[in-house]
């Protein structure tokens, strides 16, 4: 004992996570080779009904020892009684709050750390407790574990005067005395395994002196209530009638036949984790008091309540929001490519935008998240769209750097003044707006535009630079059936074709449907086509007597040729 050294000893609540490391080292060992253990079960209930009773010590963060009590009446005490009876068989069923004795049912001290005074800690901390709670006294049934030794020599009356005498050293008894508990009376039977003892126990009692009678006063039930109303820089009443009907509304409010109505103002921000803990702790004091038809309603408790659901939801969206936008992107671009990289741009402003409240440790509304992330996702789409047509439509006629420059070049005036006008209000709102969850909403509408515009502009290029080879090899073409009504036309010259042609072009063609056409058509063309000449219209004959022959039937005298 001498070499064990002591760093810190605690006393504190016995806590359900304390179990494991209770049940350890926590053992009681009798004569006959029985093992006896709390359970987890036992633990938790007696943690549940009467957590101020429940204390452990622990020493250098090792639990070495612990006691545990009750509340009973003193009359259920006071006489002859088996530890079986007082715990109703240990389940505790005997508890009483209203009782008035503290009734102990163990205290247990690891035998390496024994004759430390540990356990007169813990008797300390229960007469203390005894006080504070004002019962009348501390009792439980005491072994005399030694008496086994002097049982064919002394009644155990004998045995208790001589260690009171301290002529016979009793390791429970010789303690309990020493600690101002004194023997009310010998109890037989009280714990049957209890070799030791000879099943005798002592039914020892420290008594409270500070205890007080509890006065029983006649309280008259309340068969009206007074409502008083204040009101400040409101309508004033212009008589007493006025004010009494309005009493009378506020009344009915509060309280009918079907519902009885408390309002409950909080000193405490309307969004918070300390709002939503209060809320638990409303719920288990009205579920402690009232039946299960009670509701508890309020911003706050609608806060909760979305907020509870809000990270399934979330991912649900986001993931399907997600999914239709490449299915949209895909079909718009012919490609299985482009919307992956376009998704990549969008999510990345967005998760962008909202880490920025994490790592300034400020608070983030959920309801603002939903509204800005709708906003942002809307705004990086359009944005995204408006550079990758540019892009798309330019590579046909440039090399790919060049397109996206001037791809930029003609994105540029759009984006920025879109994006601009919405950063701008964004952050006029969150600046100027006294309401914390409008505001919240502001600065983050405002900081995640100039995030998008800044990807957009700088990041989605490089992007589209270095995946061009996969959006080029995930192009793919729909094939639309063309119904071709067989019209042919023959032209020559310079002219311009719009619609779908399908024949013979000989020529220079500015265009793969639609465009410029230099040189001769001979095609058939869909119904609705036009085809616009841009010089003087004529056409080439289909031989020079052809020729001949027309230009004698047209010929006009005096004209020049």
């Amino acid at each position: 004992m001498d070499s064990l050294k002591i760093n810190k000893v605690q006393l504190r609540n016995l806590q359900i996570e304390d179990y494991e490391q209770l049940a350890q080292s926590f053992t009681r060992v009798y004569t006959d080779g029985s093992d006896v253990f709390w359970t987890h079960k036992q633990i938790e209930k007696l943690i549940r009904i009467f957590p101020e009773g429940q204390i452990v010590t622990v020493v250098d963060e090792k639990i070495v020892g612990c006691a545990l009590s009750i509340i009973v009446n003193y009359d259920d005490v006071k006489n002859d009684h088996t530890y079986a009876q007082v715990t109703g068989k240990e389940t505790f069923n005997t508890h009483n709050p209203k009782g008035n004795i503290l009734y102990g049912i163990e205290v247990f001290i690891h035998p390496q750390y024994r004759g430390l005074r540990l356990a007169r800690r813990m008797y300390e901390y229960r007469k203390e407790l005894c006080e504070t709670l004002n019962l009348k006294a501390i009792m439980f049934g005491g072994r005399i574990p030694n008496y086994y030794k002097y049982s064919d020599q002394l009644r155990p009356k004998e045995y208790i005067d001589k260690v009171k005498q301290k002529e016979i050293f009793d390791p429970v008894l010789t303690f309990q005395l020493s600690n101002d508990f004194h023997v009310r009376k010998v109890m037989r039977n009280y714990l049957p395994n209890d070799e030791e003892s000879r099943h005798y126990a002592c039914l020892l009692q420290w008594d409270n002196i500070y205890y007080q009678e509890p006065t029983e006063e006649y309280i008259a039930p309340k068969t009206t209530v007074r409502v008083g109303l204040v009101q400040w820089q409101m309508r004033s009443y212009q008589t007493l009638d006025d004010l009494f009907e309005q009493l009378n509304k506020a009344q009915l409010q509060l309280q009918s036949d079907k519902y009885s109505r408390l309002v409950v103002y909080l000193n405490l921000p309307e969004e918070s984790d300390e709002t939503m803990d209060f809320l638990d702790t409303m719920h288990a004091l009205i579920a402690k008091y009232y039946s299960s038809d009670t509701y508890i309603v309020g911003n706050s408790t609608n806060v909760k309540d979305l907020s509870s659901s809000f990270g399934e939801d979330n991912m649900l969206i986001s993931v399907l929001s997600a999914l239709f936008v490449v299915i949209i992107l895909l079909f718009t671009f012919k490609s299985a490519g482009l919307p992956v990289l376009l998704i990549v741009v969008i999510q990345g402003s967005i998760w962008i935008n909202f880490s920025v409240p994490t790592i300034q440790h400020e608070s983030l509304y959920f309801l603002g998240y939903l509204i800005v992330n709708s906003i942002q996702m809307g705004a990086n789409i359009d944005y995204a769209i408006v550079i990758s047509s540019h892009y798309s439509d330019l590579k046909k006629e440039m090399r790919p750097k060049e397109a996206i420059i001037a791809a930029l070049n003609e994105a540029f005036p759009t984006i920025f003044t879109s994006g601009t006008i919405l950063a701008v209000a964004g952050a006029l709102i969150g600046v100027m707006t006294t309401n914390p969850v409008i505001a919240a909403i502001g600065t983050c509408l405002g900081r995640g535009t100039v995030i998008s515009i800044v990807l957009v502009m700088a990041v989605l290029p490089q992007i589209l630079l270095i995946g061009d080879t996969i959006v080029e090899r995930t192009s793919f073409d729909v094939k639309v059936p063309v119904d071709l009504s067989r019209v042919n036309r023959t032209a020559s010259g310079n002219m311009r074709v719009s619609g779908r042609v399908r024949g013979y072009v000989n020529g220079v063609i500015d265009a793969e449907i639609k465009g410029t056409l230099n040189g001769t058509l001979n095609a058939s063309v869909t119904s609705g086509t036009t085809i616009e000449p841009t010089k003087p219209d004529f056409y080439l004959p289909e031989s020079k007597e052809q020729a001949a022959a027309e230009w004698a039937e047209n010929y006009t005298e005096g004209e020049e040729v």
